[in-house]
């Protein structure tokens, strides 16, 4: 009885919803709450929003019709007059996937695992096949039986079984190298007790499909600025009998997105916005991004300054606030002055970006993002419903939104570094810049790359981290890669110096100003690029030059070759001609080389159209789904006058050019073993 109850409440709703829109088409009020939009979005028939799914597109529809009751404005740069902004979504339905683990006891038993149920891995690669033992320690070549927090080393293991309460369902596809298999205490128990080989197994049926972001706009008075409020309304979908209805994960997001763009409209009635304000309610967030991705490359040139406040996860009660963002090298941002403004709210607000969201899709292009959210335990698991929301906490957000935006319309994000509300803009110059710089750079002089501190700075939160250092020895470098290797001679070429820079590291919460903190799981998968210089015994101005850059993951050159990847980033402009900085005409070719079971290829410059020069050797690694790009220089220090002035130059030294002897050369690095050495 209690659950017929429910049903009708929820068709209830429904109808009220329908009726509401049939009542109010061409009017400014919807006279329905934050709760319903958040009943609606969490019903089971729309099993769990993923997108490509009917229960995607009814949630579509419903945010589309709320847009036309409203009569928001579609956004003129698309081409049929309508809120649908259509893009291509790279589509998996894991409840339709056939991802199998079967467990072979030592008595010849065997029991096939139920997935969502017994098992739920914690993230996808495209195709995996692994038959291994189960071990209770730490073995490559088993599958590790843990039951508590997973540390960096287990990573080792040939994949990670790890004993949870509550599956968490995640859908992106990433390059897995150790999977990492959730599963239920009763499995947990008796694998315990059991010596037992496992075979885990997937191949993921993915397909292009046409799905929608849904865009309007409110137009300001100045058609060249704009600030973009976002929220995505697609979710996990489901697995088995489990409906994952992502309440907080993103139905509040979007019952404040919707909520603000009613406000906002109303505003706009009797009162001029400054500035365009343009809704979007993103499509594909949770498997990668896709539709907000696609968004931000299609609006980052139609816009001369643009922002984006994003929504994600709002509405749980005594839970902090977080505002994640890149750190922008001036003192008056976006993020700083949300920071500020909901602090003075009452809010236990705090930076961290330690979670992916929208916002990053416009960080890519230096379109000034934030996600505001309370990341918690529940989201992408069962456990993320209507009833643990605090919709008191989720009404009062939205009007302290609203009022922040009003108060801030027409302010420019892209260029202001310091505004009063009364004053005219005082606008970014190197000098202010570069003394930014200078103390950032001054505050994190000490740390290692390991470390990182918070400070304030005219009262300001600053997050400061250190993403590149050079290091004399191999020894000192083991201080903090404790596993990684670096050959100490090459030839007659001893290690000179090695310069690791890092990824920007997950920004933590703030606990003490100006304590020195050392990360959890730091390990070598932050670096990005590793230079490693090397210089001979009698000439300290003879350098072999290795740099390897951690290219971006395997998505992005699905299908093509390395010859292609290689081409890609060697481009002839101009029918062959390249012009440099002093207009001199260089023409680039590459010539590939296999020998010593291994390729790479020869890069050659030539200038004056009178001689060819060695340039570089390069090289693309493949490994554990990861590309690396190799670059190797050979060059002797010179001073040269240049003007007036005595300045040290680069000169290319490749054996006078001669391609055998620079073959010959090669013979003696190992790629593979180069890679494998420092990133395994």
């Amino acid at each position: 009885m209690k659950n017929l109850k429910k049903t009708f409440l929820i068709l209830a709703v429904i109808l009220v919803i329908g009726i509401v829109f049939k009542l109010n088409t061409n009017k400014y009020s919807i006279n329905y709450t934050t709760k319903d939009i958040i009943i609606f979005l969490t019903d089971r028939e729309l099993e769990g929003r993923l997108t490509g799914t009917e229960g995607n597109k009814k949630a579509e529809k419903f945010i589309s019709e709320y847009f036309k009751v409203l009569e928001l404005e579609p956004l003129e740069f698309l081409e049929d007059d309508s809120y649908l902004f259509p893009y291509d979504h790279s589509f998996v339905n894991f409840d339709n996937q056939n991802i199998k683990m079967t467990i072979e006891y030592e008595n010849g038993a065997t029991k096939e695992c139920t997935i969502g149920k017994d098992f739920l891995p914690i993230s996808y690669t495209k195709e995996i096949d692994i038959s291994a033992k189960v071990s209770k320690e730490l073995d490559e070549n088993s599958f590790l039986l843990v039951d508590n927090n997973i540390k960096p080393q287990y990573r080792k293991a040939k994949g990670i079984l790890i004993k949870t309460n509550n599956f968490h369902h995640y859908i992106a596809i990433n390059n897995v190298k150790t999977p990492i298999i959730q599963i239920s205490e009763n499995l947990y128990n008796n694998l315990i007790n059991n010596k037992c080989n496992i075979k885990f197994s997937y191949k993921l049926d993915t397909e292009k499909i046409k799905t929608n972001n849904i865009v309007a706009k409110i137009s300001g008075k100045d058609n060249s600025s704009a600030i973009i409020l976002s929220a995505h309304f697609d979710h996990i979908g489901k697995i088995g009998n489990t409906i994952y209805s992502g309440a907080l994960d993103n139905s509040s997001g979007i019952s404040i997105l919707l909520d603000l763009a009613k406000k906002l409209k109303e505003y706009s009635k009797n009162n001029e916005l400054k500035q365009d304000i343009i809704i979007c309610a993103f499509n594909g967030e949770d498997s990668g991004r896709q539709g907000s991705k696609a968004f931000a490359a299609f609006i980052k040139d139609r816009y001369k300054n643009i922002a984006n406040i994003n929504f994600d996860c709002i509405g749980v009660k005594d839970k902090p606030f977080i505002i994640n963002r890149l750190n922008f090298n001036s003192k008056k941002t976006l993020d700083n002055d949300l920071y500020n403004y909901l602090k003075s709210k009452g809010y236990n607000i705090s930076f961290d970006d330690g979670y992916s969201s929208d916002h990053e899709s416009f960080i890519y292009y230096n379109i000034p993002s934030v996600t505001i959210g309370q990341p918690s335990d529940i989201i992408h698991s069962k456990l993320d419903v209507m009833n643990n929301l605090d919709i008191n906490l989720i009404e009062k957000f939205n009007s302290d939104i609203f009022e922040f935006l009003i108060k801030n319309d027409g302010v420019n994000y892209n260029e202001i570094v310091n505004i009063d509300n009364d004053s005219n803009a005082k606008y970014i110059d190197e000098v202010e810049t570069s003394e930014y710089e200078k103390m950032i750079e001054a505050e994190s002089k000490d740390l290692e790359l390991n470390q990182y501190k918070h400070i304030l700075d005219d009262g300001v939160p600053v997050y400061i981290t250190r993403l590149s250092k050079t290091y004399n020895s191999l020894e000192e470098l083991k201080k903090i890669f404790n596993n990684i290797y670096i050959p100490e001679n090459i030839e007659n070429y001893e290690l000179k110096e090695i310069t690791v820079k890092c990824f920007k590291k997950p920004e933590t919460r703030i606990d003490e100003f100006d304590k020195i903190y050392t990360y959890d799981n730091f390990s070598i998968s932050y670096i990005n690029d590793i230079n490693i210089k090397y210089s001979t015994k009698n000439d300290s101005n003879k350098i072999l030059e290795i740099d390897i850059f951690k290219l971006d993951d395997i998505s992005d050159f699905n299908n093509k070759s390395f010859d292609n990847i290689i081409n890609e980033m060697y481009v002839v402009l101009d029918n062959g001609i390249e012009k440099d900085s002093n207009n001199n005409q260089s023409y680039l070719s590459i010539e590939k080389v296999s020998n010593n079971n291994q390729s790479y290829w020869i890069v050659f410059t030539k200038h004056n159209e009178n001689k060819k020069y060695i340039s570089e050797v390069v090289n693309i690694i493949g490994k554990n789904n990861i590309f690396y790009r190799i670059s190797i220089n050979k060059y002797e220090i010179e001073e040269a006058k240049i003007g007036n002035k005595n300045k040290k130059i680069h000169k290319l030294d490749w054996f006078n050019n001669s391609k055998d002897k620079t073959i010959e050369f090669i013979r003696n690095i190992n790629f593979n073993k180069l890679i494998d050495d420092i990133f395994e």
